[in-house]
């Protein structure tokens, strides 16, 4: 695996697949997120809070390793909430700006 950390939650029912990607994290220019293993989830809702204007792009992989990017990035100024419907069993974030972000990912299974 990469750097960044994965974050495995434990099956206690449909919510119990979630996880914070940033937390009031400190993120530089092209940084990535937490690895969330999202146990392949199909719909994803991300939401939290950029502390500037960034693009926001979601990456999947399903090994963990190899990651790759989902669809286009979207904007985040301020509270975002975006949803997508991937099978890919990790996911991560990337900022095209530094910001002080707060990100969840959380999967609906």
């Amino acid at each position: 695996m990469n750097s960044a950390t994965t974050t495995k939650i434990p099956a206690a029912g449909p919510a119990a697949f979630h996880g914070n990607a940033w937390l009031a994290a400190a993120v530089g220019i092209g940084g990535v997120s937490n690895i969330i293993d999202t146990q392949s989830g199909a719909e994803v809702s991300i939401f939290g809070n950029a502390s500037v204007a960034t693009n926001i792009t979601v990456q999947v992989s399903q090994d963990g390793t190899n990651f790759y990017n989902y669809a286009a990035a979207f904007a985040a100024n301020g509270n975002f909430h975006q949803q997508v419907l991937t099978g890919a069993r990790y996911i991560r974030l990337s900022s095209s700006a530094a910001a002080t972000i707060t990100a969840t990912i959380a999967p609906k299974i």
